[in-house]
């Protein structure tokens, strides 16, 4: 599944990278920009924005209204993963760079020693932009957040039911 998301959900957008959905942030895009992108490149829209879920939804783009205003991380994306059946496990083959959505390449022995990355067990690399990614600390708050998220898909879920 191809995704785009409007400016006010950039976090959803890193999020998505990293559990493997190709994600555009339409963060610098008027809704002209976000429904051309839409259209040419058959992706579903995600967005806060009425206005702009409308005239897309009548240019021919399939969109997610994120209705509640106020609604965080890790209930938005439980909600957006209930709405679109998207499975919240982290696949390492599939992890899009969180900045710049291109897939990320496992870093070998010799390119660890070689960027100071030794210590650290698995290492990604991005193609695109170089930035280097590991599972560190950071990463107990990433899956707290994807753990948290499941809950809310799973109460959606089943209140759809």
């Amino acid at each position: 599944m191809k995704i785009i998301v409007d400016a006010m959900l950039g976090s959803l957008a890193r999020f998505l990278r990293i559990l493997g959905y190709d994600t555009i942030y339409a963060r610098d895009c008027d809704d002209s920009m976000v429904i051309d992108i839409c259209v040419s490149q058959k992706r579903l829209l995600v967005t806060r924005d009425r206005e702009l879920a409308l005239k897309a939804s009548k240019s021919g783009c399939r969109v997610l209204l994120v209705a509640e205003e106020h609604i965080k991380m890790p209930k938005l994306l439980g909600y957006v993963a209930a709405k679109l059946d998207l499975s919240l496990k982290v696949d390492f083959s599939k992890t899009r760079c969180p900045l710049c959505n291109t897939v990320l390449t496992v870093v070998k022995s010799k390119e660890k020693h070689e960027a100071g990355l030794n210590g650290m067990n698995r290492v990604f690399k991005c193609p695109a932009c170089g930035n280097y990614y590991w599972i560190g600390g950071h990463w107990i708050k990433i899956t707290q957040c994807l753990e948290e998220a499941s809950k809310w898909k799973k109460l959606l879920l089943s209140l759809k039911s």
